[in-house]
């Protein structure tokens, strides 16, 4: 697992390559579960520990109240969200005929959210060291300028852009889409997300 993951950061073809061959999900699904959670963790015990002292719990009350559902959320909604975006690659490699099946995609895809939750995990940590109101992600150019949290800044965000890239890699090297056709797919989903984010 430890050579996969170093693939992902430093050779991302060869692993994609390697999921289409032999697609790998448990050890990946494990990691994201336990990234998933501790974001949450630190979600629910920096960002609303307020709420918690509110309602005369403190923060330890709230930490023990909240574990099992943030367990739960954390083993689950990965899942869900994993599934969804692969079956979304799934369709469009049935449309252009490349021969994909899910199991190769939804572990392509898994070995990728390992990215985005690592980030997310970074973000909450460094978000209570420095005293943000976490809202923001430290690592997005809207942090930077001190853009307001609907600025389309705020999508320019360093574990995003890798997660875009590590995509356009992906739909080449496992689900086989050809070059040019997988970087105006990740081109579209870009567009079609600032749309969203400059809509009232």
């Amino acid at each position: 697992m430890w050579n996969d993951l170093k693939a992902l950061v430093s050779e991302p073809s060869m692993l994609f390559k390697q999921l289409k061959q032999t697609p790998k999900v448990k050890s990946a699904l494990f990691i994201v579960f336990i990234l998933s959670f501790i974001h949450m963790f630190f979600g629910a015990f920096y960002v609303e520990s307020s709420i918690f002292s509110e309602v005369g719990l403190g923060e330890m009350g709230g930490m023990w109240l909240s574990i099992v559902p943030i367990s739960i959320a954390s083993l689950f909604g990965p899942i869900f969200f994993i599934t969804v975006v692969s079956l979304i690659i799934w369709v469009v490699t049935k449309v252009v005929k490349t021969g994909a099946t899910f199991t190769q995609l939804f572990s392509m895809y898994t070995y990728i959210v390992i990215v985005t939750t690592f980030g997310n995990v970074l973000n909450v940590i460094i978000q209570a060291l420095v005293g943000s109101d976490g809202l923001i992600k430290i690592t997005s150019i809207g942090y930077l300028f001190n853009s307001d949290v609907s600025s389309p800044l705020h999508i320019l965000e360093v574990f995003f852009i890798w997660e875009l890239i590590l995509v356009g890699i992906g739909l080449q090297y496992t689900a086989g889409i050809r070059r040019m056709w997988a970087w105006i797919m990740v081109s579209l989903y870009v567009l079609f997300i600032f749309i969203i984010t400059i809509l009232p």
